[in-house]
């Protein structure tokens, strides 16, 4: 089969890309899974009866896209996702099996990152009930994406670790997407004003200072969308975690944000060199 494919973070402009926001999302090499065949023991049986479902939903809703005879051959052959991207934490677990099976068994894919992107957010609507099909691009792609209004580019990232000074810290608990962006979208039109007028904003600064190099600027804006999210986006943040939520705005070093739609799983703290 094909080689491993990478999770996914999502650096900056979770939930601002939905109201005109930018975005940063970047391949995350420390967790990756492969297509695999012949699956033995309970986690690969488990894994096998999973792509088979998706594999049915993909014959009938997006046949033209996939090598129909030789997915159906593979599925035979105990086709599997073996994986050790974590289920519900923002990862990208669900992208890396879709781009994993563009790869091995795409065909007549659009060749515009904007036409792949919305392709890829139907086809991976089956597991969140919506999508933005970003995750997915960065995952098949392999390459940091930056979302603007006006389009989406691969994104000439900085020298280095793309996640320096960032690190992921576990809540304890997993997460619906789905459930988290249906209430986002349901906020009446004060909050998206206010959403728009600060989080949306804040979010644009910190991308061009993330891009520019600017560390210190960009611990400040973090910080802003940290307060955010906590006084109203309070839902995006486990109950269990708002304390520790709470206490790091305070902090002089250290700030965190969500990572991707929030509500559990990881969120990301941002340190300050030194």
């Amino acid at each position: 089969m094909d080689k491993p494919v990478s999770g996914k973070l999502m650096l900056l402009g979770e939930y601002a890309i939905l109201r005109g926001g930018q975005g940063i999302s970047v391949p995350y090499r420390a967790v990756s899974g492969q297509l695999m065949l012949d699956a033995q023991g309970d986690p690969a049986m488990h894994s096998h009866e999973a792509v088979k479902r998706f594999g049915h939903f993909l014959h009938d809703r997006f046949y033209d896209y996939f090598d129909q005879e030789r997915l159906s051959r593979d599925l035979s052959n105990g086709l599997y996702f073996r994986s050790n991207i974590p289920q519900g934490y923002g990862l990208g677990s669900s992208a890396a099996l879709l781009a994993a099976l563009f790869r091995s068994y795409g065909r007549h894919l659009p060749q515009g990152l904007g036409e792949r992107k919305n392709l890829f957010a139907h086809i991976e609507s089956y597991f969140h009930g919506h999508s933005s099909g970003l995750d997915v691009l960065v995952c098949y792609e392999d390459t940091g994406i930056l979302v603007k209004p006006s389009g989406i580019e691969p994104l000439d990232l900085p020298p280095g670790d793309p996640t320096e000074g960032f690190s992921l810290v576990d809540t304890g608990s997993s997460r619906s997407t789905a459930a988290l962006v249906e209430e986002f979208e349901r906020q009446d039109e004060g909050f998206f004003a206010l959403f728009a007028q600060e989080y949306v904003e804040q979010g644009n600064a910190a991308i061009g200072h993330y891009l520019s190099g600017d560390t210190e600027s960009l611990f400040q804006c973090i910080k802003s969308l940290s307060k955010f999210t906590l006084v109203h986006m309070p839902w995006t943040i486990p109950q269990s975690f708002i304390d520790t939520w709470a206490r790091s705005i305070d902090s002089g070093n250290t700030a965190m944000k969500l990572c991707g739609a929030g509500g559990g799983g990881y969120v990301l703290s941002f340190s300050l060199p030194g």
